[in-house]
């Protein structure tokens, strides 16, 4: 009975949680880091401001969780495509489209940890959880810039600073997305990234 009992508890707790989590995304996508703040957080939950601090310590932890949720979903896919006998070049272009399709399921979460990055979304932000959002940030280059090397030491890729290509690659991709977001253009995604990827791949080939 008592294990019972335990896991309504554990289940209603999780509930709570979840839904915590579901405002702030919302919250912090429509008003940003700084326009948040808990009581929102806990009207929107439709909990007291007291319910909020019985799950979460601050608003820096839930803004923190929000985001590196969306850039670990980002991570994993982008390591799922990491697979046995694809070179480089190609293991960039499923790369680049995971990341793509990512946006495309998830275009809120996508929005989230992109604009994180910026100082209007995230000022105020503690050291700690930039810390940990950094942590992200550097798994996902790592990924890129590691693929690139390999590239380079298999003469596929031209010479140069790997750490420069993967920046440009992948800012270049971001700066695509933002502008698709924001309805800057009103091509076919999906068509449009194709040429770029084209693109890419010609600019990066060996002389």
């Amino acid at each position: 009975m008592q294990d019972i009992i335990a896991r309504r508890k554990e289940t209603e707790r999780q509930r709570r949680i979840d839904t915590i989590l579901d405002a702030a995304r919302k919250l912090f996508l429509a008003r940003g880091y700084l326009g948040t703040s808990i009581r929102d957080i806990a009207r929107e939950s439709q909990l007291s401001t007291g319910a909020f601090y019985f799950y979460f310590t601050d608003k820096d932890e839930i803004y923190g969780m929000v985001c590196e949720e969306a850039g670990q979903a980002i991570v994993d896919r982008l390591r799922n495509v990491q697979g046995d006998g694809v070179d480089a070049v190609e293991r960039l272009r499923r790369m680049a489209w995971s990341y793509v399709d990512f946006y495309r399921d998830h275009p809120e979460q996508f929005e989230l940890f992109a604009l994180r990055g910026m100082p209007f979304a995230s000022l105020g932000l503690s050291e700690k959880v930039s810390a940990r959002l950094a942590a992200v940030d550097h798994e996902i280059y790592q990924l890129v810039e590691g693929a690139v090397a390999e590239g380079m030491q298999h003469g596929l890729i031209r010479a140069g600073d790997s750490t420069q290509i993967a920046t440009e690659l992948a800012a270049g991709f971001l700066g695509l997305l933002f502008f698709h977001r924001r309805g800057h253009f009103r091509f076919d995604l999906r068509e449009f990234l194709e040429d770029y990827m084209g693109i890419v791949i010609r600019g990066i080939a060996p002389d």
